[in-house]
Parts: C-alpha cells; structure tokens; sequence
C-alpha cells in the first residue's frame, strides 16, 4: 500500500522519486484439507441449509466462495450433470471458474434445494441471496469441533480428496479451474505414487 501511495505521489507532482521500499517476505502457504470424518462432522454440525449446501458444493466442486455464491440455477444443468460457474459474458480475471460435472450424491442435494428454491440463487436465505456464510461456516466448524480451518479449505480438501485417488493433475486442473502446473506443485505430493519410481530407482 506504501508503494502504491509514494507510485500516486511521483505521478501527481508531489514527490520527485519515491524511494525504495523493500516488500516483505511472503508468508510460507499453509495446506489445510478435511479427512472423510471431519467432512462428515461439519455437515452434519450445518444446521441452516444453505450453509450445508455450500459446504457440499464447496467439497464436491471445488470452486470459490464467490463463484458458489453468485451461482443460480440457470447455470446448473441436471440433463447434462454440469455446473456453469462462469457468468456468461463476465471476464473473471485470474480467477478463473470452470464447468464441473455433479456427483450423484450433489446431485440429491441440489434437487432437494431447488425443489425449495424461493430465488434464482442456489445458496439463499430466507429468500434472498446472500452475500457470505462465513459465519455460519464458522459456527458449523466450531460445532463440530475443527479447528483451524477456513471456508477455502474447502476447495483445498477437494483437490487433495482428488489427487490422493490418483485423478490426473490435468483433470484436477480442470475441475478447479487452475493450471495443471499448480496443482502439481501443490497438490502433487498427495499422489499414491508419488517420485515411488525415483525412490525405488535409489534401491540397490
């Protein structure tokens, strides 16, 4: 923020020449992904529906809360089994959203949820949409007694689930809508055979 105010200063005329500001570290990433019991838990600690609801498509999609939330029923066809997150016509920028299949057991979830729907919106709230479930997240979370983890984890636990059943980074790429280069370098140490091959090369 300091360098974007001293870059505005230079331009405006006030400042001849911003000095030099050294950015810090970054922090190192921290992984976070949900085992089989710990989704269980916090779906069944989700009392309101809708929470439950993003939590399931959180899991079983992997997509970002912002892409779960601005999703309407338009975009989620059960002919096909496929959830268009993209908003037709809208350039989401490095965020990138991709079209997933829906699994059977989505599926259940999402007819139940239409089947009451009271707005365009998947996940909504006594019939509006809503603009966060962080704290019916957190409260889910806490119910359930899980520690340290946040609503994004939700899309880390998906990749992770993915990976550790031996899907190709390439599909995992294209569920999530990243490169296949990240979730390789991310994700890839949860592969069943993982560098196995050049481990066993080392074996004399």
């Amino acid at each position: 923020m300091l360098r974007a105010v001293l870059a505005f200063g230079v331009k405006s005329g006030w400042i001849e020449k911003a000095p030099h500001i050294e950015r810090p570290r970054a922090d190192p990433s921290r992984q976070r992904w949900l085992t089989h019991e710990e989704a269980d838990l916090l779906l069944d600690a989700c009392v309101a529906n809708h929470v439950k609801l993003f939590v399931n498509l959180g899991i079983k999609t992997g997509a970002r809360v912002g892409a779960i939330l601005e999703l309407t029923w338009d975009r989620v066809s059960f002919d096909k089994d496929i959830i268009f997150y993209p908003i037709p016509g809208k350039n989401h920028g490095k965020k990138r959203r991709a079209i997933v299949p829906i699994s059977p057991d989505l599926r259940k979830e999402l007819k139940v949820a239409q089947e009451f729907a009271q707005t365009d919106w998947v996940i909504e709230y006594n019939g509006k949409p809503i603009k966060s479930v962080s704290e019916g997240f957190n409260t889910a979370r806490k119910r359930a007694g899980i520690d340290h983890c946040t609503i994004h984890d939700l899309r880390h636990t998906c990749a992770t689930w993915q990976i550790a059943k031996g899907i190709s980074t390439t599909k995992v790429a294209r569920m999530l809508g990243d490169t296949e280069r990240m979730i390789e370098k991310v994700y890839g140490h949860h592969a069943p055979d993982y560098l196995k091959e050049a481990a066993n090369a080392l074996d004399w």
